[in-house]
């Protein structure tokens, strides 16, 4: 005995806007999803009536439609994950006036709908710089409903007119997108962008299943772009100057301030072979010594500031020679 869809299926009856089942396989939780009923009539006197099996229950609709053939669509959506097989038919009519055929069939699988999680950015936010943006969210691949091939893509707006388009995503390790990842699967996306100018801005990571079929989940936060401080100019005439063997070999390290505000205090680095900056030097005074290893390449800078704010460094390459103590 046939049994009425309507309160035995948890699903929504819907208008036939939605998204046309096709080559789709799976759909969110709550998604319309429209199933076709594709018919052809020898002779229509004032429509005809489709019927739907679903997962073995029975759904019927009446089309009064004029054209002798075409595709008519069963509206639902469901409210928990799990698969589903369907077909549709023409339902005979007894009288003979309606002679159609047709129908289609299928299956697919609801799913939760995927999940933004968190994004994070590069710390250099100045105008000018490349900043790295990158995002997680999660998607529902567990071992009941996975979908081969699914996987989920995103979308970023950086909130100054510009976005990424919408880009693919890789699958990641769970523990990034936090111990809400369950079932699902963690996938992640990385993306550049820069800002012409300072601001405040608000940053949109948006996420959406491979197949586009799904409502967008999305994580906004605002971000500041903050020029770099310039009332401090870097210092001037930096030189040095080799004044003997200690050993190592001792340089006296000179400078002077730029134009424009006063500083307080100087950062000195020095760096050599490419084993990264250390400081020598911290203080208001505009010299120093520096000890150098002989036979090297070398490189100086200096900054000019409050201790806060600070200036553009002033480089410059020392080389130095062998090393003779005093006897």
């Amino acid at each position: 005995m046939k049994r009425n869809i309507f309160g035995l299926l948890s699903l929504l009856l819907l208008a036939a806007s939605g998204n046309a089942f096709a080559s789709t396989q799976w759909f969110p939780v709550n998604t319309q999803v429209n199933l076709p009923l594709s018919y052809n009539c020898v002779y229509n006197s004032g429509g005809f009536t489709g019927q739907w099996n679903v997962n073995g229950l029975w759904g019927y609709k009446h089309f009064i439609v004029p054209p002798a053939y075409g595709t008519q669509f069963y509206s639902l959506s469901y409210t928990t994950r799990q698969y589903v097989n369907w077909s549709s038919s023409v339902l005979s009519d007894s009288t003979n006036t309606v002679l159609c055929n047709g129908g289609n069939s299928g299956s697919f699988y609801i799913t939760n709908p995927p999940q933004a999680v968190q994004f994070i950015t590069s710390s250099d936010l100045q105008p000018g710089a490349a900043i790295s943006f990158t995002g997680y969210g999660l998607i529902d691949q567990s071992s009941n409903y996975a979908m081969s091939g699914q996987g989920m893509r995103v979308y970023w707006d950086f909130g100054d007119g510009g976005n990424s388009g919408e880009l693919d995503s890789n699958r990641t390790d769970a523990s990034n997108c936090g111990s809400n990842a369950g079932p699902n699967y963690c996938y992640t996306q990385t993306t550049s962008h820069t800002y012409a100018n300072a601001g405040s801005y608000t940053v949109s990571f948006y996420v959406y299943d491979g197949n586009s079929v799904s409502e967008a989940s999305w994580l906004s936060k605002p971000i500041t772009i903050t020029a770099p401080n310039n009332q401090f100019s870097p210092p001037v005439n930096f030189k040095a100057e080799y004044v003997g063997c200690v050993p190592p070999n001792k340089y006296l390290v000179t400078w002077q301030a730029g134009p424009g505000q006063a500083p307080t205090t100087y950062q000195a680095q020095k760096e050599s072979n490419g084993t990264g900056w250390y400081d020598f030097y911290n203080g208001g005074q505009t010299r120093t010594t520096v000890l150098l290893a002989p036979n090297t390449a070398h490189s100086l800078r200096i900054r000019a500031g409050d201790g806060t704010n600070w200036s553009a460094w002033t480089t410059i390459g020392v080389g130095t020679g062998p090393c003779v103590a005093p006897p």
